[in-house]
């Protein structure tokens, strides 16, 4: 307990004693830079999160256009699957209709025509199919990119932003004794 008044008391006496005027101005020109600064970095901080909360909106469109494109991705590939199938089997149609007699032949030609323009019809449209999806695959591909480069820009602010509070925490560390709290 004495300890404690005697410790207050020298404390006391410490800060009731008259410091010079100019060390007192300057003093004062410190702290003012120093608010000055705080305001600053403050604002820079307030910056930096709008530009973050941006960032994270584009991020999350990005991810239901993903899911977007990787639904019709799978959608195009059953239809190519079926379109696939439908080939198959209109060719081993054909097949079957090849192996027919001369005489069936000459009484099938206008339907064999008619299957094989089909069929024609069918690789086309299995080839638009696939040159769709492949366009799709690069532009998801070209997306995922995207988000990987946001997600690296994030990462890299994020970093920033805590190299920034820890400079601001170290640089007030420095002036918790001195009357800073």
């Amino acid at each position: 307990m004495i300890k404690k008044f005697v410790v207050l008391l020298a404390i006391g006496t410490i800060f009731s004693s008259c410091v010079s005027k100019k060390i007192y101005e300057d003093l004062e020109m410190q702290y003012a830079n120093l608010k000055k600064e705080m305001r600053a970095v403050e604002d820079e901080n307030d910056s930096l999160k709008q530009l973050q909360k941006e960032c994270e909106e584009e991020v999350a469109k990005l991810k239901d256009e993903i899911a977007t494109l990787q639904s019709q991705k799978t959608q195009l590939q059953e239809d190519i699957a079926n379109s696939k199938e439908e080939y198959k089997k209109l060719q081993d149609s054909f097949n079957a209709l090849e192996k027919n007699s001369n005489s069936e032949i000459a009484a099938n030609s206008e339907k064999n025509r008619a299957l094989l323009k089909q069929l024609q019809d069918k690789e086309a449209e299995i080839k638009k199919e696939s040159d769709r999806l492949l366009a799709l695959q690069k532009e998801l591909d070209s997306r995922l990119k995207r988000i990987d480069e946001l997600e690296n820009v994030l990462a890299a602010k994020d970093a920033n932003m805590k190299a920034l509070k820890d400079a601001i925490s170290k640089a007030l560390t420095n002036f918790e004794g001195k009357g800073l709290t």
